[in-house]
């Protein structure tokens, strides 16, 4: 069980319970003031959220006081604050000793990465992972436009996000059924709405699903499906010398016990290209970030095929950037006509004038030739652009 102790902020809350106050394996205690926010640290604690002001004083102060405590020098600190804080919070905040700053309120998912990167936690008990399914209601009927609920975000062994078609309450009970990539068949299941979102993917609604009804061969083909998933392949790269240029191919997932010792090393102009490069798990971010910051401080890496997971994960975490520049990377279509869905590549300099545009440039399907439809808010995916 890991402890979170955060001084009272009703929006910190809000937004703890809607990520991760479910989970059994975290706990969130809060405090008063800055007295009462150090005695909660000495209780126990692994990681502390404080409020920019406190009711006795401010962040700063808070730190010094936790700091007085050589026993919490080991605690890692994040400073709260509203959207829209000055551009210079952030350098305050690392100034002053803090790991991180989240701007409340904060986009979901947000304090899920922050946590599971300072922390070693995965984002949820069970990893999900993006993958994406079509999910039809299980009630009768063939897939047509009227059986269609929606397209899965992410998918675990217990449950799915969807972008949904249409609204459900929290608390309803779903019969729905999808196939799995690669595997005949569909599975069928109750699932129960646990979470039901108008904004996070407008116009379409967000709902999270719970199975509750789920026979034991279509759990163990789940299960299976997702340990492969799990497994993935090893990280690991190769050099390729290009004309003009040396580009370090990444395959595999990224984990916490991944060595990046070698890489390292790597002086002058760099450049990553990730199409192989499988997904970061939500236990290792903080590496990553510190592989960065460890290279020379004049180095800048170039990234190239960056792919979709990579570019969310971008979006929610603000300095996982850091002395990085997206070259090119993948962006999801769909195509209304054939309902299938596409990853295309977009490059930065061609498509988007250098990073100037934020708009999805426009693709053809490769199946009829008709135009595709870009699958994200385009506001939202674009972000990373200027973090980059």
């Amino acid at each position: 069980m890991k402890t979170i102790v955060a001084s009272h902020n009703p929006d910190l809350a809000h937004d703890f319970d809607r990520d991760l106050l479910r989970r059994r394996d975290l706990r969130l205690v809060t405090a008063r003031d800055t007295e009462d926010l150090v005695a909660r640290l000495r209780e126990g604690a692994d990681l502390c959220f404080i409020d920019r002001v406190l009711p006795d004083g401010d962040a700063a102060a808070a730190v010094s006081a936790i700091r007085a405590d050589k026993r919490l020098d080991d605690i890692p600190l994040v400073m709260v604050t509203a959207a829209g804080a000055p551009d210079g919070d952030r350098a305050t905040a690392r100034a002053a000793g803090f790991a991180d700053i989240v701007e409340l309120p904060a986009p979901p998912g947000t304090l899920g990465l922050l946590v599971g990167r300072l922390l070693g936690v995965p984002l949820r008990e069970d990893e999900r992972f993006a993958v994406r399914v079509h999910v039809f209601s299980a009630d009768g009927g063939t897939e047509s436009p009227e059986s269609y609920i929606g397209t899965s975000v992410d998918l675990s062994e217990n449950g799915m996000l969807l972008k949904a078609r249409r609204g459900a309450e929290a608390g309803a009970v779903l019969g729905v059924r999808f196939a799995l990539p690669g595997r005949a068949g569909e599975l069928s299941l109750r699932a129960r709405v646990v979470r039901a979102d108008a904004n996070s993917f407008a116009p379409q609604q967000a709902l999270a699903l719970a199975f509750e009804e789920l026979s034991a061969a279509d759990a163990a083909a789940l299960r299976d499906y997702l340990r492969v998933l799990l497994g993935g392949k090893p990280f690991r790269w190769r050099t390729v010398e290009e004309p003009g240029r040396t580009v370090i191919e990444l395959y595999g997932v990224l984990r916490a016990d991944s060595d990046l010792t070698a890489l390292q090393r790597l002086s002058g102009a760099v450049w990553l290209r990730m199409r192989e490069f499988r997904r970061i798990s939500s236990d290792s971010v903080q590496k990553w970030i510190d592989f960065v910051r460890s290279l020379p401080s004049e180095q800048k890496l170039h990234l190239i095929e960056v792919p979709i997971p990579f570019i969310h994960q971008a979006n929610l975490i603000t300095n996982l950037l850091e002395r990085q520049e997206v070259e090119s990377f993948y962006a999801p279509y769909s195509c209304a006509a054939c309902g299938i869905d596409e990853e295309r590549l977009v490059d930065v300099k061609k498509d988007l004038d250098g990073g100037k545009k934020r708009q999805p440039p426009p693709m053809k399907c490769s199946s009829c030739g008709g135009a595709l439809a870009f699958d994200e808010l385009t506001e939202q995916y674009f972000a990373f652009l200027d973090r980059s």
